[in-house]
C-alpha cells in the first residue's frame, strides 16, 4: 500500500512538473506625451488615405501597448503608416514622413526616428517608449506654415 502511494505521488509530481513550463509575453508601450500648452491631433495616413487619428490634450498622455507570446525583441514601430499630419490646436500644422514616401519634407524630430523617443527596457521582454511633444514643436510647424 505504501508503495503504491508514493507511485502515485511520482506520477502526480511527474505529471504537474511537465506542465509548469514558463511562457513568456513580450511587452511594446508607446507612450505619447504632449507637455506642449497646445491639443495635438495625429492624423496617419498610408497612401493618402486616413488609417487613425489620434487625439492627445495638453499635459495629457496617450499609451499603446503590443503584446505578442514568446521571446520577443525590441522592435521600434511607432506607426504602420507612411506619413502623418500633426495638427496643433486644429490650425497649425506639420507633416512626418516614413523615409523614402516624402523625402523633401525634414522635421526635426521626426515620429519615425527611433532616436527621438525616450527608450528603456522595464522588465525582461518588456520595452517602453515614449514621444514627448513640447512648445518647441509647435513652434516649428508655425514656422513651416
Amino acid at each position: 500500500m505504501k508503495k503504491n502511494i508514493i507511485a502515485i505521488i511520482g506520477i502526480v509530481l511527474v505529471i504537474f512538473s511537465g506542465s509548469c513550463i514558463r511562457e513568456y509575453v513580450t511587452v511594446n508601450s508607446k507612450f505619447i506625451t504632449n507637455n506642449s500648452e497646445h491639443t495635438v491631433k495625429i492624423y496617419s495616413y498610408h497612401k493618402g488615405s486616413i488609417l487613425d487619428t489620434t487625439v492627445v490634450y495638453a499635459g495629457a498622455s496617450l499609451e499603446d501597448r503590443f503584446k505578442f507570446r514568446g521571446k520577443g525583441v525590441d522592435v521600434f514601430i511607432p506607426f504602420d503608416s507612411d506619413s502623418l499630419l500633426v495638427i496643433f490646436d486644429d490650425t497649425v500644422s506639420i507633416t512626418h514622413c516614413r523615409e523614402p514616401h516624402c523625402a523633401t519634407v525634414s522635421v526635426k524630430r521626426s515620429l519615425y526616428e527611433e532616436g527621438n523617443w525616450a527608450h528603456e527596457k522595464n522588465k525582461e521582454y518588456e520595452y517602453h517608449y515614449e514621444y514627448v511633444f513640447t512648445d518647441e514643436d509647435y513652434q516649428e510647424a508655425l514656422n513651416s506654415q
